[in-house]
């Protein structure tokens, strides 16, 4: 009875054993999936912020674009005044010295609905470096009309 009563101890000795073993096993991958979850959690917290500072960029580049126009409708105004009061000075001259004028006033027309298409690819820039690009080529574009209208404004035809 000793005998069956030590190997019963044996087996339960064993069993015990094989049981913590198997429980450690558990433990491990269950601490291996916590921080695989906690990982992932991490990567879900990095991409909303990463959405949400996305979104604010966007939000910011929209009302750059709205400011950018409306400051930009602005020059134009005034250059269209400035243009349009050339235009009168020039119906007012000589036959010749008329056409060679109107022509001139013409080109800068011309040369402001450009700009007025040119501004209208703002609403295309989809990022903040297409929307740059756009920006310095209508800048330019403003600078050089301003600057014809300066040329042709201090023409001897026009300072009378």
């Amino acid at each position: 009875m000793n005998a069956s009563l030590i190997k019963l101890q044996e087996q339960l000795k064993t069993a015990n054993a094989q049981s913590k073993a198997d429980i450690n096993k558990q433990i491990q991958q269950m601490n291996t999936d916590k921080l695989k979850l906690q990982q992932q959690v991490s990567d879900l917290q990095n991409q909303a912020k990463k959405a949400e500072a996305n979104k604010m960029v966007q939000e910011n580049l929209e009302l750059n674009k709205e400011q950018y126009k409306d400051t930009t409708t602005i020059k134009l105004e005034n250059l269209n005044t400035k243009i349009t009061n050339l235009r009168t000075k020039a119906e007012s001259l000589s036959d010749s010295s008329k056409i060679n004028m109107e022509t001139e006033v013409i080109k800068l027309e011309d040369k402001r609905s450009e700009i007025e298409t040119k501004i209208s690819d703002i609403d295309m820039a989809k990022d903040v470096t297409s929307f740059k690009t756009v920006k310095t080529q209508v800048d330019n574009m403003i600078i050089d009309l301003d600057k014809k209208y300066t040329v042709l404004s201090t023409k001897p035809e026009f300072m009378r």
